[in-house]
């Protein structure tokens, strides 16, 4: 579970056959934006550029609304072909979305005691399923999803100006100050028996994601699902306890960094929330398909 981070930049790799809805909110009069899009513009904003873990989950919120939005559309389609899939709440989605890598939430992983998460679910077709039958519903789900991306000039869009952002804080995670905590963070996993080499990097977000690559590996060898939940219970508040003091110098200089760059972008992030609110509209129109979270 520790290897399931997604960034949400590579969201339009992770679609899967089962969608959920939400329910929007009624146009607000020209000029003024009603609760529901000012709430949904501030999870485009931190789905784009978080600079917390706890940005990066209200990111996720609108994630999981892209996913299953285009899930949704595609299991319609497959339902045309006599293809039945399940409809999986878009807060379901959000939830598989995470990444304790660079935006760990180590407040959510000392209560929860566990990194969070779950894979997406499979969207290939059913086990037992007949091979003619098998060939005719790839064939159609990849039709049906090839059409169901009505988030696609969103994501376009926002590429180049995400990919900025991210080289920030690549930048921030290799930062004199944030490398200086790493030897605390390194010391403090090996004491709990982690192999030096696995938390050994010169970024945050090496070392970190070292860790969860090797913890990741460690549950994919426990002979039961018992067993991987024991050892993700085991780790995630040895984590949260070691990487502290990282993260506390690395997230200030995050918010801070996003403040500037949201001011010197200001035109181009209120065009691009303006965008998704407007696709996701959209989106519900041609559903005919109220949204709920």
């Amino acid at each position: 579970m520790a290897a399931c981070a997604v960034m949400l930049s590579l969201l339009s790799a992770c679609g899967s056959a089962h969608s959920g809805a939400r329910r929007g909110t009624p146009s607000a009069p020209a000029g003024q934006s009603s609760p529901r899009s000012s709430a949904l513009g501030t999870e485009v904003v931190d789905s784009l550029f978080p600079a917390t873990g706890a940005q990066f989950a209200i990111g996720a919120q609108f994630a999981g609304t892209m996913l299953a939005t285009a899930d949704q559309i595609t299991a319609t389609c497959m339902a045309r072909h006599g293809f039945h899939l399940h409809a999986e709440p878009a807060a379901e989605v959000a939830r598989r979305f995470f990444d304790n890598s660079q935006f760990p939430d180590l407040a959510k992983i000392s209560t929860t005691r566990t990194f969070g998460g779950t894979t997406l679910p499979d969207p290939g077709p059913p086990p037992g399923m007949p091979p003619a039958q098998k060939r005719a519903y790839t064939a159609d789900h990849q039709r049906c999803a090839a059409a169901a991306d009505p988030f696609g000039p969103f994501m376009n869009a926002s590429r180049r100006l995400q990919s900025q952002w991210f080289t920030i804080i690549a930048s921030i995670e290799s930062s004199p100050p944030v490398v200086a905590t790493l030897a605390g963070y390194r010391s403090c996993m090996e004491k709990a028996g982690v192999p030096a080499a696995q938390v050994t990097s010169s970024s945050s977000a090496g070392a970190f994601g070292q860790f969860l690559a090797w913890e990741s590996g460690q549950e994919s060898h426990a002979r039961t699902q018992a067993g991987a939940l024991a050892l993700d219970r085991h780790w995630a508040p040895i984590f949260a306890t070691c990487a502290n003091a990282t993260v506390h110098t690395q997230e200030p200089l995050q918010l801070a960094a996003q403040k500037t760059f949201l001011r010197q972008h200001h035109q181009q992030v209120q065009a691009l929330k303006t965008l998704a609110i407007q696709e996701a509209a959209t989106a519900d129109r041609q559903r005919g398909t109220p949204r709920t979270r």
